[in-house]
């Protein structure tokens, strides 16, 4: 066992490596025991720029979301990263210049439904570095698989579980190929997610004016015209910024993890139900 896995078998116990796959074996009264939240709530946090360079080889490592959706909607969230990578190697914008120079080491590998070996991996939990993720170590130290319920939505990926291996790159929601796949392809995803775990109510952890909400609104909409969720909301924060947003939300997101709800909220957030 490598020193990472052993790692990653001690941060996530819920979890049973055997061989290259991932056993998710525990009962759902166990699953819903952390943190006083139930199977009810998924909480969806945005990816973030700054990430950790490097990784390790992701032979032995297993997507968490394929045991979490079925067969043919896990194939659909990979055709449209396949799609995603396509455009990106396409538009030369997101291959040159510091800003997103790193997408020519990207590799089709199994993240992308290929069959690539040689990309470098890291968890997404591990591979973020943003203010939201430093200011919650216990979506580290707490996120098993199935329990907490926690989705990231990222650019280039889509959906992710916080355990998802994932290669370095940079790519914003707001980049036009991003938005526009991903506010087709998402919502069958979220669909067939909230139906198969019992999800209830779903919390977004994004800021009120990035085009990451605006995806998320996209999937989450249908599910409440449909009644398939009783209610969903966003944590507004007043006067946000690149900066005071993520980490306001990563201080609501570590108490909402610790306390299974958010009981009273710091004066420049406001809950907007979708």
């Amino acid at each position: 066992m490598s020193r990472e896995t052993a790692q990653e078998k001690r941060l996530f116990p819920a979890m049973f490596f055997s061989g290259n796959s991932i056993l998710t074996t525990v009962t759902t009264s166990d699953w819903s025991k952390i943190g006083g939240l139930t199977l009810k709530k998924l909480l969806m946090i945005p990816c973030c720029a700054t990430k950790k360079f490097g990784g390790s080889s992701q032979s032995t490592a297993s997507e968490p979301l394929e045991h979490l959706v079925s067969e043919r909607v896990y194939s659909g969230i990979l055709e449209a990263r396949r799609d995603m990578l396509l455009q990106v190697r396409q538009i030369e914008k997101y291959m040159s210049g510091r800003k997103y120079e790193k997408n020519q080491c990207l590799k089709s590998g199994p993240d992308f439904g290929g069959q690539h070996a040689s990309g470098l991996y890291l968890p997404a939990v591990k591979r973020y570095k943003g203010r939201l993720y430093s200011n919650a170590p216990t979506l580290l130290s707490r996120s098993r698989p199935d329990d907490m319920h926690i989705l990231i939505l990222s650019a280039l990926y889509g959906p992710l579980h916080p355990l998802s291996h994932i290669q370095d790159y940079n790519l914003m929601m707001s980049d036009a190929p991003a938005c526009r796949v991903w506010k087709k392809s998402f919502e069958p995803f979220l669909r067939c997610y909230v139906l198969l775990k019992g999800i209830q109510e779903i919390h977004l952890f994004f800021g009120s004016s990035t085009s990451y909400l605006e995806v998320a609104r996209a999937a989450v909409k249908p599910l409440l015209r449909d009644k398939v969720i009783n209610k969903a909301i966003q944590y507004h924060v007043k006067d946000g910024s690149s900066s005071v947003t993520p980490t306001t939300h990563g201080e609501l997101l570590e108490k909402f993890l610790r306390q299974g709800e958010i009981k009273d909220l710091p004066e420049n957030v406001k809950v907007r139900a979708l």
